[in-house]
Order: C-alpha cells, then structure tokens, then sequence
C-alpha cells in the first residue's frame, strides 16, 4: 500500500541492544528484509522508493553482517542497477559502485555474475562514471580475474556481458587489451567448445584490436594470426571461420601483408 516502503525502512536502523533483546530484533529485521524483498521485486517504482528512502546503506550491512536475510538485500542491491537514474543516482551516493566491483570477486559465483551484469546496465546508462570506476588498476585486476576464473555457463554469460560493455565503453577496451592476463587468458578461451562464445569471443578480440595504437605489437605477442588461422581450418563452425577469416583480411591489409603472404 501507499507509504509501506518508507514504514518499512523505518524499522531496518539497527542500534545497540541488550544481549536479551538482540535475538529478536535480528529476527525482526530479517522479516523487514523479506517484506523489503516482496515489496519492491517486481515494481521499479517501489524500487525507486526504497532507494530514495534510505535503504541502500542497510542493504550493505546486512549483506556486510552476513545476517541470513543476506540473499534478498544482495537481490535488491543487485536490481537497483537496472531500475531508474533515479535510483542509479541513490546507488552512487552510498558508494555501491565499489560494492558491485568487490563482489565480483565474492566466490560466489551467481552474486559475481549478477554484480557483472549490474554494472553493465549501469554503465549503459552512466557511461562516464561508472567507466571511470572500472577502469581504475584495483577493478581492472576484479574484472580480469573473473575473467580468468569463470566456468561453463556463467563464462558464457561473462562474454556476453563484456561484448557489450566493450562496445559501450572504448576505454576500457583501450586498457583490457593492455593487460597481459587478459589477453593471453582471451585467445586461450578462443577454444571454448560452443560456437558462439567463440563468436563473442572474437567479437571482443576486434573491437579490442580497433582501440590500440600498436595492431601490429598485439598480433605479435599474442601469435594471433596463427590462432586465427587454426580456427579458420574447423569448417563445422561456419560463422567461427567467417569472422576469423574477416579479422585475418583485415589485419593482413592494416599491416600492409598480401592476403597470400604467410601469416
């Protein structure tokens, strides 16, 4: 009803309790975060309200304290991304980009995937800022070691996410393709068993290769041309091939080589 955020967040503040009361009120305050929870899942202006209320800090403890109502805050922390500027204007107050950018290295792997994607409609729709934020070394280091660590599915899911944050963002393709560990961890998963991460994948790898000064030096240090030419001889992989022999004719013409001259 009318006002039921705002009550509700009225009662999330925690403050210092006897020993005696100090049960009870964690589990009042778990029930305040599963009616937070229900309250605001599925309306992004009841979001929106949460947020302006005041509630993004106490999501944070929570998530902080590890309480058992740890899951529903990270669920509405997470959707606050995707919900209004509004609300993306709430989450920058309190600091949540930082949030987001540690928990993609949480160990729990369905909270780094769903701080991943977070960021990238927060990024579409705050470029300079949140760009500004990953592309300091400390996040950097985040994003490639969740590059570096992700399997199966959630890899998928990975690649996707970064496709289009790199498309979004130029200078943080500018600085992925600056890291070594990136790079090398990149052309290794160029051979992921589905066709279509190897399709993504290659998509990443051009528009990587569009932002840096020195083509030559990256196809150099990363042996790409015979990477690419390996995945040019899989004719199953009609798109793979496509794509890859599209990269190696326009590199081939970029650094002046004839499309027959060895690679």
């Amino acid at each position: 009803r009318v006002g039921s955020v705002q009550s509700t967040n009225s009662y999330v503040p925690g403050r210092q309790l006897s020993s005696q009361q100090e049960q009870l009120i964690k589990e009042i305050q778990n029930l305040v975060m599963l009616a937070m929870f229900y309250l605001t899942r599925l309306s992004h202006s009841r979001q929106e309200e949460a947020a302006v209320c005041g509630v993004i800090p106490y999501l944070m403890d929570n998530i902080a304290a590890r309480t058992p109502s740890k899951t529903f805050a990270l669920q509405i922390l997470t959707d606050f991304a995707h919900t209004s500027d509004t609300t993306r204007d709430q989450l920058s107050r309190n600091e949540a980009l930082d949030f987001y950018l540690d928990l993609l290295v949480s160990q729990d792997t369905f909270w780094e995937e769903k701080a991943f994607i977070s960021l990238g409609a927060w990024l579409s729709h705050a470029t300079p800022e949140v760009e500004r934020a990953m592309l300091r070394p400390r996040s950097l280091q985040r994003l490639v070691a969740l590059f570096q660590s992700a399997q199966s599915n959630h890899f998928e899911n990975y690649v996707k996410e970064l496709l289009v944050m790199l498309t979004r963002s130029h200078k943080l393709s500018e600085a992925l393709g600056r890291s070594g560990l990136f790079m090398a961890e990149l052309v290794a998963r160029l051979s992921f068993p589905k066709a279509e991460v190897r399709i993504n994948l290659l998509k990443i790898l051009k528009i990587i290769a569009d932002h840096q000064d020195d083509l030559e030096h990256l196809i150099l240090d990363y042996n790409l041309f015979p990477v690419l030419n390996a995945l040019c001889e899989d004719k199953s992989r009609v798109l793979v091939v496509e794509i890859a022999n599209q990269l190696l004719e326009e590199w081939q013409a970029a650094l002046g080589f004839g499309l027959d001259d060895p690679a």
